[in-house]
């Protein structure tokens, strides 16, 4: 199975970061039999950081 969706993440100073990931889950008898996740660290990075500046 194929799973696309936005992780919505509140920092401690009350900034977000919204990041794309997939989910591939391999099904066997009807279970999860292994998850993965895969994002692109380089937009995490960039909204974190972004979110981090001090405003000015």
């Amino acid at each position: 199975m194929f799973v696309e969706r936005v992780d919505h993440v509140v920092k401690k100073d009350g900034s977000a970061v919204h990041v794309p990931f997939v989910g591939i889950f391999e099904m066997r008898n009807g279970k999860i039999a292994h998850w993965r996740d895969y994002f692109d660290v380089q937009t995490w990075d960039r909204q974190a950081a972004a979110s981090s500046r001090p405003e000015g």
